[in-house]
């Protein structure tokens, strides 16, 4: 073959190469099957310590306590429900739907600090209120008060290397009363993790303002879909230099 349409094809090839490479991979828990207002947590799966969904993997358990099963950690959940108050509503986000009008999403129970392995590098997630701690905020109920002026609920989700170091954290408000705003989160909305890149596994944690001596009074839930990862830069840039190692920089083709 001739060198140049040789360098050429290589060239292109590696182009190619390059756009698969930095293609988002997205999280969406729609692989995992429910039947219709399901719900699948660690109560149905003892035997597994970990949710994996399109190759990642959530952190979910559960206690047992006089024969009953109590669940903590992710589930994933496709239900309906915006209305109902109350712990019998624990796995509905306030949408009614996944995000952009999807079947299925992730809800986190997280009494403690929840972890989610992951082998790319984090970019986005989309985050909501379930209709749980949606409407103890908005009313209040048999433990949450209604918030007022100066009240918060925070989303923090920290990113962590492959040996467990802390790389950064990023925070986003569920609730936010301070300095005279009344923002109660009720739509699917886009938080950026590009500050976390190199993480190998994110933390999500609650915090609220309304705490008590037995801990966090507002109901310790959220809504998740769509974790979007890339593979990290190093990947596209070994793969380039591999390709073209021996070759001479090409004529146009």
């Amino acid at each position: 073959m001739n060198p140049s349409l040789r360098n050429c094809l290589l060239a292109t090839t590696v182009v190619g190469l390059s756009a698969g490479v930095t293609s988002a991979h997205v999280v969406n828990f729609e692989d995992i099957a429910l039947p219709p207002e399901g719900v699948y947590h660690a109560g149905e799966a003892e035997d597994q310590p970990w949710l994996v969904s399109n190759g990642q993997q959530f952190e979910w358990g559960y206690d047992e306590h006089e024969g009953q099963i109590f669940p903590y950690g992710f589930a994933v959940s496709n239900q309906t429900d915006t209305e109902t108050r109350g712990p019998g509503n624990q796995w509905s986000a306030i949408t009614g739907t996944g995000a952009d009008g999807s079947d299925q999403y992730a809800v986190g129970n997280a009494f403690a600090p929840l972890e989610v392995r992951i082998d790319e590098d984090p970019v986005a997630i989309d985050v909501t209120n379930t209709t749980f701690a949606y409407w103890s905020i908005l009313e209040s109920d048999d433990f949450g008060k209604q918030f007022e002026d100066g009240d918060w609920f925070e989303l923090t989700i920290t990113g962590r290397d492959g040996d467990g170091q802390e790389l950064g954290e990023v925070v986003f408000a569920l609730a936010d009363y301070r300095d005279g705003a009344e923002t109660l989160i009720d739509a699917w909305t886009k938080v950026d993790l590009t500050g976390l890149a190199g993480a190998r596994s994110l933390d999500f944690s609650l915090a609220s303002s309304d705490t008590g001596d037995f801990g966090m009074n507002t109901p310790a839930y959220f809504a998740a879909d769509n974790l979007t990862l890339v593979p990290e830069p190093a990947t596209l840039t070994l793969m380039a230099l591999g390709a073209l190692v021996g070759l001479r920089r090409p004529r146009r083709c």
